[in-house]
This record gives C-alpha cells, sequence and structure tokens, in this order.
C-alpha cells in the first residue's frame, strides 16, 4: 500500500554516497584526533572496513558505478598537481631537476631488475615498476594542505610527485597498448601507443586553450573561473574517454599548460576549497575499498614479492633524493624528510592498475595480486610518513595557529 513505508531490501546508490562522505567524515576527523595518523589515513581505513575486504557494504559493482566519481577526483587533483609543475625553476635548479630524474628513475630500475630477478616477464615487470615510480598527489596535497605546510622540504616534495607523475604516466600511456600486442601486432601496438601518448597530451593542451579563450570573457573572477576549470576538467575526461586516451596524463598535461603556458596569467590560482575535500573524501574511501588483501593470504612466495617492491622502492627514491641533496641545496636531514614524505602511493596507481586490467583482463588479473598489495600497505603506512615528514620540516603551523586560524577563517 501506498502510504506504508518502503524499506528497500539494500542500500541505495544515494544511500551508499551518503555513507561514504559521513563515515569517510568521522573516521577523518577520529584520526586527526589521534594527533598521530593525518585525516586520510581516517578516509582510507573507513574504505577498507566497508569496502569489500571489510562490511561489504560498498561491493565491487558499486565501485565499478563509481569509476567517474574518482576520475573527476583525479582529475581535479592531476589538474591541480600539475600547475605546481614549475619547469622554468626546473631549468634553473638543476640540482632539484635532477633529484627528480634520480629518483624516479632509479625506482624504476631497481623495482624492474628485482622483478626480472623472480622471474617476471619483462612488460609486466616494466609495468609494476612503472606504478612504483609514483608518488599520491592526492595524499601528499591533503596533509600538506592540513597542516598548512609552506618551505623548502614542502615545495620541493610537490614539485618531485609532480614530476614523478608525469613521467610515470607518460611512460605507462606508452607501455599499456603493448599488453595487446599478440592480438594486434608489433606494428598497431607502436601506432596505438603514439596513438593514446600524443592524445593525451593534446587533449591537456586543447583544454588550455579553450580555458583561456573562456577567461578572456570571463575576467579575473574567482567565482567565474573556479567553475571554469570543474567544467573543463569534467570536459577533458569525457573527451578523453571518448577517444580511448588515458584520462590522467590528459589532466596532468592540462594543469602543467595552465601553469607555464600562460604567458600573460589570464588563468587565476584556484583554490577547489570544499569541493575539492568532497572529492578528495570521496577518493580516499573508495581507494580503501578497492584494497584487496588477496595478495598476503597466496602463499610466501608472494608475500616475499610484495615486500620487495616496497623495500626496492624505497631505496630507489631515498637515494634519488639523497644523492642529488648537495646539487639541490639541501641539509641532509631535508633529503631525508623528503624522501620520507615521497613514500605513499595513491589513485594514480590504483588507476594505472585498472586499466591494465581494462586492457588485457587476464595480466590484469595477474599483475593486480603484488599491485593492490603493494599499495595496500603504501597507502596504510605513507600518508603517516608523509604527516610526520612534513611536521618534522618545521614548515607547518602549530596546533594552537592552526586552531586559530580555522576560527578566524
Amino acid at each position: 500500500m501506498y502510504f506504508l513505508p518502503n524499506f528497500p531490501q539494500k542500500l541505495t546508490d544515494f544511500a551508499i554516497f551518503g555513507l561514504i562522505l559521513l563515515t569517510g567524515l568521522l573516521a577523518g576527523e577520529l584520526a586527526k584526533r589521534s594527533r598521530l595518523l593525518p585525516a586520510v589515513s581516517g578516509y582510507i581505513l573507513i574504505g577498507l572496513a566497508i569496502g569489500p575486504s571489510g562490511l561489504n557494504l560498498l561491493t565491487a559493482p558499486l565501485l565499478d558505478d563509481a569509476r567517474l566519481f574518482i576520475d573527476i577526483a583525479l582529475g581535479l587533483i592531476l589538474f591541480d598537481l600539475g600547475r605546481h609543475l614549475d619547469i622554468p625553476w626546473l631549468r634553473n635548479d638543476r640540482g632539484l631537476l635532477l633529484m627528480a630524474l634520480g629518483e624516479n628513475l632509479l625506482s624504476f630500475a631497481l623495482v624492474f631488475a628485482a622483478l626480472l630477478v623472480v622471474d617476471l616477464e619483462p612488460l609486466s615487470a616494466a609495468l609494476i615498476a612503472t606504478i612504483a615510480m609514483t608518488t599520491s598527489p592526492a595524499v601528499v596535497m591533503l596533509v600538506a594542505s592540513d597542516l598548512r605546510a609552506e618551505g623548502p622540504v614542502t615545495r620541493r616534495t610537490l614539485t618531485l610527485v609532480a614530476v614523478s607523475n608525469i613521467l610515470a604516466l607518460v611512460i605507462f600511456t606508452a607501455l599499456i597498448p603493448w599488453t595487446q600486442r599478440q592480438d594486434v601486432g608489433i606494428a598497431l601496438a607502436s601506432w596505438h601507443s603514439l596513438y593514446r601518448l600524443g592524445g593525451s597530451l593534446l587533449i591537456g593542451y586543447l583544454a588550455f586553450l579553450l580555458s583561456l579563450l573562456a577567461a578572456r570573457l570571463l575576467g579575473k573572477r574567482e567565482s567565474s573561473q573556479f567553475l571554469l576549470f570543474v567544467s573543463m576538467v569534467i570536459i577533458a575526461i569525457s573527451a578523453a574517454r571518448a577517444f580511448n586516451l588515458s584520462v590522467m596524463l590528459s589532466l596532468m598535461s592540462f594543469g602543467v599548460c595552465a601553469r607555464n603556458l600562460d604567458r600573460q596569467r589570464r588563468l587565476m590560482t584556484i583554490e577547489f576549497g570544499y569541493v575539492a575535500r568532497l572529492f578528495w573524501i570521496l577518493l580516499f574511501v573508495m581507494t580503501g575499498a578497492y584494497f584487496r588483501l588477496d595478495g598476503f593470504t597466496s602463499g610466501a612466495a608472494a608475500i616475499f614479492v610484495v615486500l620487495l617492491v616496497i623495500a626496492v622502492r624505497q631505496l630507489g627514491k631515498t637515494a634519488g633524493v639523497l644523492l642529488w641533496r648537495k646539487p639541490g641545496q639541501l641539509t641532509a636531514r631535508q633529503a631525508g624528510l623528503i624522501a620520507l614524505a615521497i613514500t605513499p602511493i595513491g589513485g594514480v596507481a590504483l588507476g594505472m592498475s585498472r586499466t591494465i586490467t581494462d586492457f588485457n583482463a587476464g595480466l590484469g588479473g595477474q599483475l593486480s595480486l603484488v599491485a593492490m598489495a603493494v599499495l595496500t600497505v603504501l597507502d596504510l603506512l605513507g600518508p603517516i610518513a608523509t604527516h610526520h615528514a612534513l611536521r618534522l620540516s618545521g614548515e607547518t603551523l602549530s596546533e594552537e595557529a592552526q586552531a586559530g586560524s580555522n576560527h578566524h577563517g
């Protein structure tokens, strides 16, 4: 009867959306109040708890339906991260450029070599090594924002994160068509690599040009440009999907262009604020929900491979930062804190792992055991490492100052 309540058999998508936001918000606040964990850790842990590996409130089909939200969240984050890549600064600060290239090349080479030693096929080893190059932009940016961190360690950390992700996305975008080599042949795989790489960069550049045209009409009004950027991020995501290109590389190249090619400074530096926080909570909770513990229950050999990848990745990144600290005019302490701050892997690596499965389900299934286990460990421990590294840098506001700033804001 129509006047009786209709109790659903299961949670609706709208209820799930609200559940993600509410539980994520509460878990993040509890983590912050512990003074040991950043809010990010709370978001990820609650995602793990309510996801398929936990209570299964966020089921696998619901996570698949939520991929658009993840793409938008990653798009905003990568666009914002791209704006941190100041190419003239890198050209002038050769030490920082060498450090960025060094930590990425070393981490790739060490992970690739280690996986070859344990008899992984070269293409699979290269894909995992490329994933291992990345540092989670969302974790580093959100922790830095929460701590109000600003200074040489924070700025260089964000630059290293930007370089690592752009390099990893370029290499990954070029490699991914080769997962279908046996089906399409070497020539077609080569052309597909060029198409995806060039097309993704072109989407980002065209999004930048359209933003410039729109900004001429809109002027330098923060509210208008905020809506402009959000709109262009969504349009770029749609275009990249329509042409079977890399959404992540398209959005990051959009941000890099906006920072470095806007000669007349028509585009403003916009803080996404509460909108970004909403999508960040969604991203981290769903990232935690995606975590699979299969890699830890597949035997000692699988656990050894996971721990090996984590160890050599961190060795490569730490060595790369420390080896070029003097040309970068950093103390040993500052370099060590930067190496600690770039520990986490996150949404970009998750997106890469899903892309492998989309292109080659068989290969993706094999690699996801290792990739997701590595992601699980580094996304649980990484935010804590970043949090404490930035706090120890002395570049954050004190808790009393943050409280006062929040009160007056």
